[in-house]
């Protein structure tokens, strides 16, 4: 897979959680598993992108009582999620160029 498909399918993973098609637990445990398995080859620039959006997926934790101090909750990473598919969304047109 080179930089363009990775984005892509990134951006669609993240697409569907932010128009609530998949919960945050789900998107961030099926990111997490893409992200640690990923073998595609991809630029420094989206690297850096994927790689802030995990720790964020990482730091998601579904139950408040148990968050701790670097913890999120869902709203944090729904909105980390949105910033993240517009950084992709400008990545994907750098890439046309």
């Amino acid at each position: 897979m080179n930089d363009k498909d990775i984005i892509q399918k990134y951006s669609k993973l993240i697409q569907r959680f932010i128009q609530n098609e998949t919960t945050a637990s789900e998107f961030s445990d099926e990111y997490l598993d893409e992200f640690i398995e990923e073998d595609g080859e991809f630029s420094e620039e989206t690297y850096e992108i994927l790689q802030n959006m995990f720790a964020e997926a990482e730091a998601y934790c579904e139950n408040p009582e148990l968050r701790g101090e670097r913890d999120i909750g869902e709203a944090e990473l729904r909105n980390v999620a949105t910033e993240t598919a517009t950084k992709l969304e400008q990545r994907l047109k750098d890439t046309d160029c």
